[in-house]
């Protein structure tokens, strides 16, 4: 799960305040043959609903949203992911975490750095 630390709008105009929580389920899409590299590359892909904050969340309340968000895109898929440099789920998270603060460099601003919380797993 990762906490969101910005407000954050909506396509259709609903505002988002700050500490929503993302409850997120990473995907590893079909492995591609890289025949330039000779190489597999793996793309991976996140199914995210969002929660006011944590506490509706543990107390089972609705997802808040389905909707597109502005500052960053909740359909994201990273491309070719070094999955031998994966060595927790936390590591997974900071992925989407890393979108979410930096955006896509054209349509998704992003929230700014330091702006989400991997809030669990906890990290050891």
């Amino acid at each position: 799960m990762i906490q969101v630390n910005a407000t954050t709008h909506t396509k259709r105009g609903v505002t988002i305040s700050i500490g929503s929580i993302l409850c997120i389920t990473p995907h590893f899409l079909e492995p591609r043959r890289n025949e330039e590299l000779t190489a597999v590359e793996y793309d991976m892909s996140f199914d995210v609903k969002i929660y006011k904050n944590l506490a509706d969340y543990e107390a089972g309340k609705d997802v808040l949203i389905n909707d597109s968000i502005l500052e960053y895109n909740i359909g994201f898929t990273a491309i070719n992911v070094d999955i031998a440099a994966l060595t927790s789920v936390n590591d997974l998270l900071q992925i989407l975490a890393n979108h979410i603060e930096n955006g896509d460099g054209g349509e998704y601003a992003g929230v700014g750095a330091g702006k989400t919380a991997i809030v669990f797993p906890y990290s050891v």
